[in-house]
């Protein structure tokens, strides 16, 4: 091991904030490092700095690392500020995985924030991984990991978010492009302002007390005025008067601007965290991203299993890929909840139409119009069973009765929940089967 100067570990201390006992342990075993002359002179881009920078930077990181804090951020951080955007017309977000390593952190918030807005290519995101080591950014950028990365996840993650290559697991093209890469020393003014969402994990604790301060500062001033800073289970704010702490035992921040009056955070009601599941999995239903749909229902039903429109949704989306028998089963749930759930008994017609069971198809839909008189979906479908043998007298009362209905509807509007068919669509639809 190279015995190194102490004037030599002030110059490293001072150039990348990293403390004393951690550089004086390392092996920094480069010609240049006892010139302190030149080593000053040196950018940290010079590859005597970046040999210095790779033996001493922290590499290790996972997908989904710290479930608590995930687990905080998608379900008590990231729905209400959404909604708060969304009523506001206002589409932007900023995040900022800082020291990131080699990616997994970054990408963990792209994977994220894709399950939360069905509607992602309306967004505005800005999301910045940075890193001193441009190494680990190089690698970060290939987006190809080994097992050892997903240690904290499932084979289901991998098999969703991941294609497989020959090196191990290639991160798939829609999250890999949804974050740029920057080399930055934390020392240094932020490359990033009015930031919602900062993670900055297990990288205070390497700095010395003096550069430990600087990057707080750093980091706060980067934050929005209600924004979060996400640290290391090992590391606190030691300038606490512009932040609270709502989650005990978590070490998330959540900044309040002096320039403001302070706002008490009070986390979000598993009744309404489950609304904006079911809200999110609607708005991914009709975007055809029926994955993600599923995955919010079945988080929904898991915290809220009498969620009657929660089984008739997933009903339905299991009904429309053929899945027939586990479509019945939510079916049944839902109808054992509420026995007079239109929308339940739509679907149980549904699924019996597509069986060919027309007999029970036609019972299922008058329990539908006798639980909902006007059901869009239910009168469509029994115009188009009396069509299909050959009861035009039928099928064009049903459809009459349809466009009474539909009149008094807003042609924007969607004619149901879980389908992406708008009232105008509809109307244009009925008008070319309806015969005078």
């Amino acid at each position: 091991m190279t015995i190194l100067s102490s004037q030599i570990v002030n110059l490293i201390e001072q150039r990348l904030g990293i403390n004393a006992e951690t550089i004086r342990h390392a092996d920094l075993s480069v010609d240049a490092i006892h010139d302190i002359e030149k080593l000053n002179h040196l950018p940290l881009t010079h590859p005597h700095w970046e040999h210095i920078i790779n033996a001493l930077t922290i590499g290790e990181t996972y997908f989904m690392r710290d479930t608590r804090q995930f687990d905080t951020l998608r379900h008590e951080i990231l729905p209400p500020l959404i909604k708060q955007r969304r009523e506001a017309s206002d589409y932007r977000l900023k995040l900022w995985s800082a020291a990131c390593a080699t990616g997994e952190e970054a990408y963990s918030l792209a994977i994220l924030l894709h399950d939360l807005l069905p509607d992602y290519e309306r967004w505005d995101i800005d999301l910045l991984g940075t890193d001193i080591n441009q190494q680990a950014l190089q690698q970060a950028q290939k987006a190809i990991y080994r097992d050892w990365s997903f240690r904290e996840t499932d084979n289901f993650f991998k098999a969703r978010y991941f294609n497989s290559h020959e090196q191990g697991y290639e991160l798939k093209a829609q999250y890999k492009n949804a974050v740029r890469w920057q080399q930055h020393n934390l020392l240094n003014l932020p490359l990033i302002m009015d930031v919602d969402i900062i993670f900055c994990r297990n990288v205070l604790m390497y700095f010395s007390d003096a550069q430990a301060n600087l990057v707080e500062k750093n980091l706060t001033m980067a934050l929005s005025d209600l924004g979060w800073l996400f640290l290391g289970s090992a590391e606190h704010l030691k300038v606490m008067q512009a932040f609270s702490m709502p989650y005990r035992e978590v070490p998330i921040y959540h900044h309040q601007s002096q320039s403001r009056s302070p706002i008490k955070f009070s986390p979000i009601t598993t009744e309404a965290r489950n609304e904006d599941l079911y809200t999110q999995a609607i708005l991914a239903t009709q975007q055809e991203k029926h994955d993600v749909a599923l995955d919010l229902l079945r988080q929904l039903i898991a915290t809220q299993p009498e969620h009657v429109d929660g089984h008739v949704m997933m009903a339905f989306i299991l009904a429309n890929m053929g899945d027939y028998p586990q479509a019945l089963i939510h079916i049944q749930q839902a109808l054992n909840i509420n026995s007079l759930s239109a929308d339940a008994h739509y679907v149980r017609a549904l699924v019996f139409y597509e069986q060919a069971d027309y007999i029970a198809a036609e019972k299922a839909l008058g329990a539908t119009l006798y639980s909902q008189r006007e059901h869009i979906l239910a009168l469509f479908l029994l115009g188009t069973l009396h069509e299909q043998f050959n009861n035009t007298d039928d099928a064009v009362r049903v459809w009459r009765n349809l466009e009474r209905t539909l009149m008094a509807r807003d042609d924007n509007a969607y004619i149901s929940d879980f389908s992406d068919i708008r009232v105008g669509a509809m109307k244009q639809l009925i008008a070319t089967r309806v015969v005078e």
